[in-house]
């Protein structure tokens, strides 16, 4: 008895290496009939397809725009609704080609906004620069203000130099406090703010 047992793991050892075997084949065969049947589908929807191209080539114009609108709606099923869009104006401007001056102009009106669509947003100016121009020409004001009030002038003006020495002053400090390059901050631009002010 302890005899066959070994005799009988052998057995079911090659038993189930012939069901894999025969497992594996079966696959090979069903994956290769799977295939058979999809190009058989494929052949019979595309003959399908011609029949009813031919079959809807001579009815009325509205059947046949419907028809071709249901195609076209099917080949870009999964595209998003902007791109069926194109493909729907594409289908329809070799068809009807501008013919006219008018046309011409229509398709020309058509393009633009799609023109600008393609240019993308627009870039974003950093703010940060013109914020510590601002507080650069904040800070020059304040100090012009200390200055007229210790000295008991009413202005000190631009030829004196010392509004000028105030705005190279105040652009460093800023620069450093908000951390924007020296060259990102126009002295002009804080001369102006000062004097508009």
């Amino acid at each position: 008895m302890t005899k066959k047992a070994p005799h009988s793991r052998r057995q079911s050892g090659a038993a189930t290496a012939s069901l894999v075997a025969n497992a594996a084949t079966e696959a090979r065969d069903t994956t290769k009939l799977d295939f058979k049947s999809a190009l058989r589908h494929a052949r019979s929807n595309k003959a399908v397809g011609k029949l009813a191209d031919k079959a809807f080539a001579t009815k009325d114009p509205r059947v046949k725009a419907a028809y071709d609108e249901a195609k076209m709606g099917l080949a870009n099923a999964y595209k998003s609704e902007f791109q069926q869009a194109l493909a729907r104006a594409a289908t329809y401007l070799p068809s009807t080609k501008p013919g006219t001056r008018e046309d011409k102009r229509a398709l020309a009106d058509f393009l633009k906004p799609l023109n600008k669509l393609l240019q993308g947003r627009l870039r974003r100016v950093d703010p940060l620069p013109k914020a510590a121009e601002d507080a650069a020409a904040h800070l020059v004001l304040e100090r012009l203000k200390y200055l007229r009030e210790k000295s008991g002038k009413e202005r000190i003006t631009q030829k004196s130099g010392i509004p000028a020495k105030l705005i190279a002053d105040a652009i460093k400090e800023v620069s450093v406090q908000l951390n924007v390059p020296l060259a990102k901050i126009s002295a002009d631009n804080v001369s102006r703010e000062v004097y508009k002010k």
